[in-house]
C-alpha cells in the first residue's frame, strides 16, 4: 500500500456479486427461444429441400432452340391447393423457344423432373414465344407451418 491510502474492507457480502434478476430470467428467456427454434428449424429444412430442386431443376439442359427468358427461377413451398396434410414444393423456369408446348411437354416427359407447360397462345408459327414451364414435388409437411 502506498502512503495516504487508506484500506477499505469490504464486507463478504459486499464482495460478492448481485444478481438483479436471479434465476428466473432463464426460465423467462429460454422457451421463446425454444419455441422460435421449433417453428424455423422446419422452416429452414424444406427451404433446403427446395433450394437442391432448383438446383436440379437449373442443371437440367434446356431443350433445343431454347434459352432462358429469365435466368431467375421461381420457387415456393406451401400448401399450394387442397387441404392435404403435405408440403408442395413448385419451381417455375421462363423460357423462350421455337419448339411447341407439346415438344416442350414431351422433353420434360421424359427427364426426372416431369411438370406443366404453359405457352404463349399468340406467337406466330415458328417463331420465338415464351412457355412456362413448372415442376412440382410434394413432401411431408413435418412441422412446417406453411404445410398445414
Amino acid at each position: 500500500m502506498r502512503s495516504g491510502e487508506v484500506p477499505v474492507l469490504l464486507s463478504p457480502a459486499a464482495a460478492r456479486p448481485t444478481r438483479r434478476h436471479g434465476r428466473w430470467a432463464g426460465w423467462l428467456i429460454v422457451p421463446p427461444v425454444l419455441l422460435a427454434l421449433a417453428v424455423l428449424i422446419p422452416v429452414w429444412a424444406h427451404d433446403a429441400r427446395l433450394d437442391e430442386m432448383v438446383r436440379r431443376v437449373t442443371s437440367f439442359p434446356l431443350p433445343p432452340r431454347t434459352t432462358w427468358a429469365d435466368p431467375r427461377p421461381q420457387g415456393s413451398v406451401g400448401l399450394q391447393a387442397g387441404n392435404g396434410n403435405r408440403c408442395d414444393y413448385i419451381v417455375r423456369i421462363s423460357l423462350t423457344t421455337s419448339l411447341s408446348g407439346q415438344e416442350i411437354a414431351d422433353y420434360y416427359r421424359g427427364s426426372p423432373l416431369s411438370g406443366k407447360v404453359y405457352v404463349e397462345q399468340d406467337a406466330p408459327e415458328g417463331g420465338s414465344r415464351g412457355v412456362v414451364v413448372e415442376f412440382t414435388e410434394m413432401h411431408d409437411p413435418g412441422w412446417d407451418l406453411r404445410c398445414h
